[in-house]
């Protein structure tokens, strides 16, 4: 599977060998958010740090079971940048469809489109999801916490459906 060079700066060599050959990512591979404990994200522009303008649309997501972004147990890197080829996707199972949600959304986790006809249990198991990344030149970082799988699922679209590790 080809990787994207942005991506592979910004996690490192040793998270994405993680990420591809497990499926995870470390701890660190998890943005942090701010003491709030609001996700953010923020705008670059060219000449920051040398490294120009960022990718158009690249992003790691992660999930992990409980109240907290770790330890993750499944990431996938998705390249929105050109979905109609499957080495350019990245490890998403759904690049074209996780991508038109996140467009519509502008990747972000509230904007994802919801499922109102969906029935979830009251059930508390908590799930935490993150996206972090590049969207449209600006840095994307985002946590989550859905009180269960059927949660998650109904409230992010086609982004954290079907995960071979869920």
């Amino acid at each position: 599977m080809k990787t994207s060079p942005f991506l592979s700066r910004v996690c490192g060599p040793a998270v994405m060998a993680a990420v591809l050959t497990t499926g995870t990512a470390p701890v660190s591979a998890v943005p942090e958010q701010d003491p709030k404990g609001a996700a953010g994200s923020a705008a670059i522009g060219p000449g920051r740090g040398g490294q120009g303008t960022l990718p158009a649309r690249e992003l790691v997501l992660t999930f992990a079971e409980g109240e907290y972004a770790e330890p993750v147990k499944s990431a996938v890197t998705l390249s929105c940048t050109n979905v109609s080829s499957a080495a350019q996707a990245g490890s998403h199972p759904s690049p074209k469809e996780a991508c038109a949600d996140l467009d519509k959304a502008n990747a972000t986790l509230a904007g994802l489109p919801k499922d109102p006809n969906a029935v979830c249990t009251m059930e508390f198991r908590p799930v935490t999801v993150t996206i972090s990344g590049a969207w449209n030149g600006r840095l994307v970082a985002e946590r989550a916490t859905y009180g269960n799988l059927c949660q998650l699922v109904s409230n992010t679209g086609t982004v954290f459906r079907d995960w071979p590790s869920f």
